[in-house]
Order: C-alpha cells, then sequence, then structure tokens
C-alpha cells in the first residue's frame, strides 16, 4: 500500500536534515577548490616546461593530494604529518629542488602559495564532508541491514499442512522492510489464516506491522471470535498510530466439518473457489481499516468449504503493478490468473500467481499472497491434495 518510487523529495530531505554547520562545511570547501581558478588564468604560468618537471611535480602533487585523502578517511591523527609533507614540497619547489629540474621552472610567486593553500584547504573540508556522510550512511545501512532481518523474521513464507487445509504464503517487500503481514495460526482444532497491509512502506510501515502482528497473536490466545479480534486489534492501532496510519485486514477461521468464518477491514475481497460447482465466489469487506475510527464495529461472516476449494487473500500490491504504458494489473486480470492455475497445489499456483505479476511489471509496493486449499491433506500426517 503506496509506492516505492523515489524521486527528488528524497533527496531534498536528506539534504534538509543535515546540520548548517555541515553544509558550510561543503560550500566552503567547494569554493576553496574553485576560488583559484581565475587565479591561475591570469597568474602568467609559463606553458612550455621540461617533459621530467611536469612529470616529478605531477607525481609530487597527486601523492599529497592522496596523502590528505587517506589522512582524512583513515587516520585523521596524521593531519600534521601531511601539513609537515605539504610544508616540504612547497619549500622544495621554492628552493628549485631537485637539481636538474630547475629549468623552466618559474620562481614562486604569492599567488602561487595562495592557490596551494586554497587547494589543500578546500580538498581537507569536502573530503572531511565526504567522510562524515559516508559514516553516517553506513550506520543507516546496518539499521536497514537489522530492519531486513526482523522483516525476515516477523513474515516468514508459510507453508504449512494440517487436517483443515494446506496452506502457501508469502510477502515481498519492496524495500529492506515491508509493512505486509501474512500468518496462519492453528490452535483448538481450528486454523486462522491473516492477511493484513499496512498504510504505506519501509521500516515504518514494517515497526507498525511489527505491532500488529503481536497484537493479533495475543488476541489469538483466548480465541475470540473473529469480529471481537478484529475490534481489539483497530482499539489498538488507533491508541498507538499516527491519525494518517491504517491497515487493511483480511482473516479465515477454518473449523472442523466444513465451515469458514471471515472478517474483512477495508481489504480486498477474499477469492473462494467452490470445486464442486466449479466457480468463484468473493467475500468482500464491509468495514473501514483498522485504526481509522476506534468505534467501529467489525462483523465476522460465514460460509461453507468442502474438500479442495479454494480461499486466496492477497494486497493491493499485486493488483496496482503497471506495466511499461503505465496500466495495472488490475483485480479482473489478477483473477483471470488465478483461475488458470486453480488446480495446482498452492504452493505451486503461489509461485504461478507471483511470477505473472512480475511479467507485468516491477514491484512498486509491497506484495503479499496466501493460498489455501481446503482439506488439502488427509488426517494425521502428511497426503496429496484433494481433487
Amino acid at each position: 500500500m503506496g509506492s516505492a518510487r523515489v524521486g527528488s523529495h528524497g533527496v531534498k530531505r536528506h539534504i534538509d536534515g543535515l546540520s548548517r554547520g555541515t553544509i558550510a562545511m561543503l560550500l566552503v570547501g567547494v569554493g576553496l577548490l574553485f576560488a583559484p581558478m581565475m587565479l591561475l588564468v591570469v597568474s602568467g604560468i609559463e606553458p612550455r616546461r621540461p617533459w621530467p618537471v611536469t612529470v616529478f611535480w605531477f607525481a609530487v602533487s597527486g601523492a599529497v593530494g592522496a596523502g590528505w585523502a587517506a589522512c582524512a578517511m583513515l587516520r585523521p591523527r596524521w593531519i600534521w604529518g601531511m601539513v609537515a609533507v605539504q610544508a616540504l614540497a612547497v619549500l622544495a619547489f621554492a628552493a628549485q629542488w631537485p637539481p636538474g629540474l630547475e629549468s623552466g621552472v618559474p620562481r614562486p610567486s604569492v599567488e602561487g602559495f595562495v592557490v596551494i593553500g586554497c587547494v589543500a584547504m578546500g580538498y581537507a573540508l569536502a573530503v572531511r564532508f565526504i567522510r562524515a556522510q559516508g559514516m553516517a550512511a553506513a550506520r543507516l545501512r546496518a539499521e536497514l541491514d537489522v530492519a531486513q532481518k526482523m522483516h525476515a523474521v516477523l513474515v516468514p513464507p508459510i507453508d504449512l499442512r494440517c487436517d483443515l487445509a494446506q496452506v502457501r504464503g508469502e510477502s515481498g517487500a519492496s524495500s529492506e522492510m515491508g509493512g505486509d503481514l501474512v500468518d496462519a495460526v492453528e490452535h483448538g482444532g481450528r486454523l486462522d489464516v491473516l492477511l493484513a497491509d499496512v498504510s504505506g512502506h519501509g521500516v515504518g510501515a514494517g515497526v507498525v506491522m511489527a505491532m500488529l502482528k503481536g497484537a493479533l497473536r495475543t488476541g489469538l490466545l483466548s480465541a475470540p471470535e473473529l469480529g471481537d479480534l478484529t475490534g481489539a486489534v483497530n482499539r489498538v492501532m488507533a491508541a498507538l498510530t499516527e491519525p494518517h496510519m491504517f491497515a487493511t485486514f483480511a482473516v479465515v477461521r477454518l473449523h472442523p466439518g466444513g465451515t469458514a468464518q471471515f472478517a474483512l477491514a477495508g481489504h480486498l475481497p477474499i477469492f473462494h473457489y467452490r470445486v464442486a460447482e466449479r466457480r468463484w465466489e468473493r467475500h468482500p469487506a464491509q468495514s473501514m481499516p483498522l485504526g481509522v475510527d476506534e468505534h467501529e464495529v467489525f462483523v465476522a461472516g460465514s460460509t461453507s468449504v468442502a474438500p479442495g476449494d479454494l480461499l486466496v487473500m492477497f494486497t493491493d500490491g499485486l493488483i496496482e503493478v503497471q506495466d511499461a504504458a503505465g496500466r495495472e494489473l488490475g483485480l479482473e486480470a489478477l483473477a483471470g490468473i488465478l483461475e488458470r492455475c486453480r488446480h495446482d497445489d498452492p504452493g505451486v499456483m503461489s509461485g504461478r500467481v507471483m511470477a505473472a505479476v512480475a511479467a507485468h511489471g516491477p514491484r512498486l509496493d509491497d506484495q503479499s499472497l496466501l493460498v489455501a486449499r481446503v482439506g488439502a491433506v488427509s488426517p494425521g500426517g502428511a497426503g496429496s491434495p484433494s481433487p
């Protein structure tokens, strides 16, 4: 839910986040680097000199510049050593050293020393800025790596087989951490299959998703009715998130005997394939998303299921994917993909759906899919899908 496009606004926010001192350091450094340019043009530097002179001072200048960079990035305590090296290089130039290279080398002037000083100081300030930003980027990268690992723990792929169903669920984040949640919990002879989509994307949405999963898992411990569970989680969302944050939510509870309950909060419809009748049915949402109104009342629906039936839930990241012309995949196109692979094993079906979505266009938002085939496993252990 949301877009992963990064543009000039993201760059502007990064610049706005820099301190005035950091920006001033960069501007002064760049100014000093370019300040001597016109001075070099008007200083009357001799355009012709022996090539050994050019090579020698080219090498010296390059070595000194590399030393300043190494000092700024790796060993800041060596700065006084580099000052001494720079001073020796200037004195050698002034003394026409080494012998034999003095031919064609003009005597240094005040302008020359000004140029050297400006370039050295500007270069040092610019490198210091780059080093500071590099360290900040490294810290951010480390934090994002942690977020990515947390997401992998919180939203692992689901491959569940039990007496009531075979379930396959997967979630792909559009960045290091996503806001989609897929989960399946077997308890008390029942099976709950859950899917949620937090608004936005990235670390902020991922934090809310983690809170949501904790609230759902805690609520399931007392085995409440689905309407009560959804209402309780909605109150938690409304109390602990910012006003613009919300989450769509869908849950299906399978009972022994061929009964399924479901509740939806602003989510896309649950697709139900009735194998005996060879037709698809949709169970739509009749309530607002979680976190919008703490007083919202959620009512669970109920339907019958038979062995071999399919229950499919997904987030809008699948249907909002765009092709090169900007056309979204859309709900009906996804329904057609589901129709073509309705007889597949849930794991195979999930892979085919995700591949078809990826073929339509690149991922711009978190994408999650849950497929449950009712009665897919024979009682007491592994088995093969029902026909």
